[in-house]
């Protein structure tokens, strides 16, 4: 089943509840991820740029330390008591010391000057001057009085010696076993070798070796760092470790061809990368005296431990609001789609029949509209039902009223024709004219089984009908019709007059001995149409008038002689509410002995096509 499918099969309340958190986690994470790269992001960034100052300043301290030992070999060098020594050869070097090998007398006299320069210097080093002269014992001055070197003739052939010759008198850098060349039970990790030559003659006179342990480099390097998470390490230019401190990554460091390119390109600068498997940021610095190359790493995880701590919280506090939120979340919207509920199954009893359905209002909001809305649609459903209904019922009543029984149509108004054909051949125009108005009588009332007629219709049957009772009353009964014609192509339900003018006639006009007058009138008032039936009988007291709206078991019966009483005119007011609902009234004005007036208003009315 597709996701789409199952989505659309799930209740508003979960559909609601799914998009809600959806758009609050994306937001959420978004907002989340966001803030945890820009801080991520501002955190490297000041890092990387302390972390390449750390490393040009190491850089800077080795330049300097190395400045120091090419400057102290200078000195050395053109020192007027090193020329002079290493000048005197043999016999007459013997004869100006007294003896050979004489140390004590050497630092004495003629070299007092380099063990106080080699005094003055704040770390540790190991001097060693060589004679060109393989008789010469070393002059050696250290801080290890059991450090032993070799002598010239040991060195004399040595590559490093050669490099030192070929260098014609500049200073030569030799590192780890270079440096330990000329030591016999000493590995010092870095040392400065210089040729040196007569001042006049420029003649290759000794060489001169200076060097410094490891630890010295070290000190250096680590600026007091704390490396537990760290390496630095120190390379020469040709990437061959000098000394490292902290953890031992620069051994995967330096074989990154990644770093050999960037050290080979860029004097200094930082990188992010993996090294043994661990995502580090790599500070490299590059020295300008000899080329050797500084690596400061540090693990990013140690960098971005607070940062991620945001990332933690964002994650935390998204699922703590979810899970808090969620009961009131849920209750809410229960309390928006129980009405919708409420709503779904009264409109199923509505289906089955329960015509009498409502549903409780209890918000005043869209949703206690909609319900208001849905009450009075049932309302009126309920209302259109049984005006369609009783409507029916009305009519037919209507039509059995004005018939009297179920007499076939065509057979009345057969039978009529031949009375009257009959009754003209005689001559007898009364018979003739009572006869044809009994049948348009019958013909208008029936209406072809239409609900509704034509003002000028119903006109026309209460003139037939007035003419049969002027014939039965005559002179005690006048009347007159007065509608306007501009109303008289105005739709009203059928025999909605006749009721009333036969009430007159019957309970006003029957009754008087002579003068009886009725009056028939409709016109347009204030855009309703106006239809009034007025007597000058008897009247009627008002508990008569509320009679006639008061069914009874005399009044209903339909052969009962009361028929155009009471059952009559109520049948009247129930077609005209079906019809027109609240658009209509209707008003009797009648005191005894004064006549009545009925009035008739409707305030809805449609206009006839034809």
């Amino acid at each position: 089943m597709k996701i789409q499918e199952i989505y659309s099969r799930l209740s508003i309340k979960y559909k609601i509840l799914i998009s809600f958190y959806l758009i609050i986690l994306t937001t959420s994470l978004s907002l989340g991820y966001y803030s945890y790269y820009i801080a991520r992001q501002s955190v490297m960034d000041k890092v990387s740029s302390a972390n390449l100052e750390i490393a040009r300043k190491i850089s800077s301290n080795l330049d300097f330390l190395q400045k120091d030992m090419i400057g102290i070999s200078v000195s050395l060098s053109v020192d007027p008591a090193v020329q002079t020594i290493l000048n005197s050869q043999g016999s007459s070097l013997k004869q100006e010391l007294g003896y050979l090998n004489s140390a004590d007398v050497l630092i004495g006299n003629s070299l007092k000057s380099i063990t106080n320069l080699v005094a003055s210097k704040s770390y540790p080093i190991d001097l060693i001057l060589y004679a060109n002269d393989q008789d010469f014992t070393p002059f050696h001055i250290t801080n290890n009085s059991t450090v032993k070197v070799k002598g010239f003739s040991e060195i004399m052939h040595t590559d490093e010696y050669n490099e030192a010759l070929a260098a014609n008198g500049r200073a030569v850098w030799f590192v780890q076993e270079k440096a330990g060349r000329f030591f016999s039970n000493a590995k010092p990790n870095i040392a400065v070798g210089k040729i040196i030559k007569d001042l006049t003659t420029l003649k290759v006179i000794g060489f001169l070796l200076i060097s410094i342990n490891e630890q010295m480099i070290k000190d250096t390097s680590s600026l007091g760092l704390q490396l537990d998470k760290g390496s630095i390490a120190i390379t020469d230019k040709d990437l061959k470790v000098i000394s490292y401190a902290g953890s031992e990554y620069y051994s995967n460091m330096i074989k990154n061809q990644k770093f050999i390119g960037l050290t080979n390109t860029d004097k200094d600068g930082y990188v992010f990368d993996k090294i043994s498997n661990q995502e580090m940021l790599v500070a490299y610095s590059s020295g300008n005296l000899s080329g050797w190359h500084v690596y400061y790493a540090v693990l990013t995880d140690t960098l971005t431990r607070k940062v991620n701590s945001i990332r933690t919280f964002t994650a935390v506090a998204i699922l703590t609001c979810i899970v808090l939120s969620f009961p009131i979340v849920l209750w809410i919207l229960s309390s928006l789609t129980t009405p919708i509920y409420t709503m779904l199954k009264s409109m199923k009893r509505f289906q089955k029949g329960n015509f009498d359905e409502k549903v409780k209002i209890v918000y005043l909001d869209e949703m206690g509209e909609l319900s208001l809305g849905y009450n009075r649609m049932i309302t009126e459903i309920k209302d259109l039902i049984d005006r369609a209904y009783i409507s029916q019922i009305k009519e037919r009543e209507a039509e059995l009223n004005a018939l009297q029984a179920q007499i076939n149509p065509h057979f009345l108004y057969n039978t009529l024709d031949m009375i009257l054909m009959k009754a003209e051949r005689n001559k007898e125009s009364d018979i003739a004219d009572m006869i044809y108005s009994l049948s348009q009588l019958f013909r208008l009332s029936l209406n072809r089984g239409n609900t509704y007629t034509i003002i000028a219709r119903e006109k026309e049957l209460i003139e037939h009908y007035l003419l049969l009772q002027k014939i039965r009353f005559k002179s005690r009964l006048q009347y007159e019709i007065l509608i306007d014609d501009e109303i008289l192509n105005y739709k009203i339900p059928k025999l909605i007059l006749q009721p009333f003018v036969e009430n007159a006639i019957v309970h006003g006009i029957e009754s008087l001995k002579s003068n009886g007058v009725l009056t028939i009138k409709g016109y347009l008032e204030d855009g309703s149409i106006k239809l009034l039936v007025e007597d000058n009988g008897n009247g009627m007291m008002q508990e008569q008038l509320d009679r006639l709206f008061t069914p009874n078991e005399l009044t209903e019966r339909i052969d009962s002689p009361a028929i155009t009483g009471g059952y009559a005119i109520r049948n009247v007011n129930e077609r005209l509410k079906l019809a027109y609902k609240d658009k209509y009234t209707l008003k009797f004005t009648s005191e005894p002995g004064k006549g009545m007036t009925v009035e008739i208003t409707i305030h809805d009315f449609i206009r006839s096509a034809t």
